[in-house]
């Protein structure tokens, strides 16, 4: 069976050559990254919507077989679906906890 692949990216600027480099560093070896990825989640949150129809643009004419389907809101937070592990959590003061949350959307 054909395994499924996600990579949770998060972009502050929606800098797209920075997300093509990590799906090309992330599509395994022996496979095509233009052909191996099928769908893209976009979500802009706050300012980032200015720069979100080049993104969208420039995703679209490298996978133009691939759905991208997704959303804009003026302000929040996207979450993860992972969570912080223990690891990350031990030892850390409030400000650097406030901070792990913050990166899986807590």
């Amino acid at each position: 069976p054909e395994t499924t692949k996600m990579i949770p990216f998060l972009s502050e600027s929606c800098e797209t050559e920075d997300f093509l480099k990590s799906l090309d560093d992330s599509t395994p070896p022996g496979n095509n990254t233009r052909d191996y990825w099928k769908v893209f989640i976009v979500y802009v949150c706050g300012s980032g919507y200015y720069s979100a129809e080049n993104f969208v643009s420039d995703l679209q004419a490298k996978y133009p077989d691939a759905a991208i389907v997704g959303g804009i809101c003026d302000e929040g937070y996207v979450s993860s679906s992972t969570k912080p592990s223990s690891e990350e959590m031990e030892g850390q003061n409030s400000r650097q906890l406030k901070s792990v949350f913050e990166r899986y959307g807590g």
